[in-house]
């Protein structure tokens, strides 16, 4: 075992920069994943709007529409200011302005325009106070219409049953996505560039002219220093794997270590290792030059994390780079994962494609270890 000694007694000179890029890489991806937290879930919250409202008829209809407004959305009242209103509107503090002309009732009575209203630019809120407010003035003309008088509208519309809205959770997760799926996300570039960081550093020192010539003339034959070189990869992939993991547990505790899914989230992970082990192998015994090796490290880890939703979410990917993405291990790792962090519980269709993208990426893992060693035999022969 006197290679697979030799490579850990090199990692273990090395542990201090292994473990400074993993400090570095994983406060990156907490800080990151911090910020994609807190922006994605009002995405699809339902939220209040700031809404301005000048009253100018002051009517019994006029109330009814502010009081229902009032319930649905942030309301401030302002005068007819349009100086004012605009300033407001510039700097924010609104972003919808309802205007109620003085003659509001007959507006509604003819069918003619009753509101004017004016959205904030480049926001996709005005569309839905617009909506909220022409369902309710639907509502108004139906009952004018009828001849019902302003008292019994009022009373129709207290009246009304409220919608109950009830959330259908299949899943069991409330619909939201598990904190430490966000972390997950951002795994293949930790992985990716401290394993290949450290460990093609490692092989550097390994195919230096004096030390490759000690080692064929040595009594191990080529067959078992290559078995031991691969056990010493395992060795040192596994243990940085069980700091992420553990790192994670402590980081998020039960959520993560109780979580149904957790299984495959580990299944993924390793998967994940084995990727960027044979990648780190093919740098490693590709290119010797410590910048070289920077920077093709710098260009396999971010190209993926880019290309493959590490770092920008799948959904945001357009279809042709989506397209580019599928041949790279980490866009099905990507997959898994966003499909583990909205699903409380598993389908059989989702169990096959989470196994179909553990076997692609075996399968670029396998293509990476194979090129590799095709490239460590055509070195041996010269």
């Amino acid at each position: 075992m006197r290679v697979f000694k030799g490579y850990i007694k090199i990692t273990g000179q090395n542990f201090g920069t292994m473990l400074l890029y993993f400090i570095i890489f994983f406060a990156m991806a907490v800080v990151m994943q911090k910020a994609y937290a807190s922006e994605e879930p009002d995405n699809f919250a339902a939220v209040k709007n700031s809404v301005a409202i000048v009253d100018e008829d002051k009517g019994n209809l006029a109330r009814l529409l502010k009081e229902y407004l009032e319930d649905v959305q942030h309301v401030k009242e302002y005068p007819h200011d349009e100086e004012l209103l605009q300033e407001e509107m510039y700097y924010g503090n609104i972003k919808y302005i309802v205007w109620i002309p003085k003659d509001f009732e007959q507006k509604i009575i003819s069918g003619e325009e009753a509101v004017k209203e004016t959205a904030r630019p480049g926001t996709y809120s005005g569309a839905y106070v617009e909506q909220q407010i022409n369902s309710f003035m639907n509502r108004l003309r139906t009952y004018k219409a009828a001849g019902f008088s302003d008292e019994e509208i009022e009373k129709a519309i207290q009246e009304r049953e409220k919608s109950i809205v009830k959330l259908a959770d299949p899943d069991g997760d409330g619909g939201a996505a598990s904190m430490h799926s966000y972390l997950f996300r951002f795994l293949p570039y930790i992985m990716i560039a401290a394993l290949s960081y450290v460990l093609s550093f490692i092989l550097a020192a390994f195919h230096k002219k004096d030390v490759k010539n000690r080692m064929r003339a040595s009594a191990i034959p080529g067959r078992r220093q290559a078995l031991e070189a691969f056990l010493a990869f395992g060795v040192v992939g596994l243990g940085f794997w069980c700091m992420c993991m553990l790192f994670t547990a402590i980081l998020y505790g039960k959520e993560f270590t109780g979580d149904a899914l957790l299984f495959y989230y580990l299944m993924n992970s390793l998967a994940l290792l084995v990727v960027a082990l044979s990648i780190s192998f093919l740098v490693g015994n590709t290119v010797t030059d410590k910048a070289a090796i920077n920077g093709v490290v710098n260009v396999v880890s971010l190209g993926m994390s880019f290309l493959c939703g590490a770092f920008i979410p799948l959904s945001m990917l357009s279809v042709e780079v989506k397209k580019v993405a599928a041949f790279l291990p980490v866009y099905w790792y990507e997959k898994i994962n966003d499909l583990l962090s909205v699903s409380g519980r598993l389908t059989d269709t989702m169990k096959i494609t989470i196994w179909k993208g553990f076997g692609i990426q075996l399968l670029f893992a396998a293509a990476c270890l194979g090129v590799g060693l095709a490239v460590t035999k055509l070195k041996g022969q010269e």
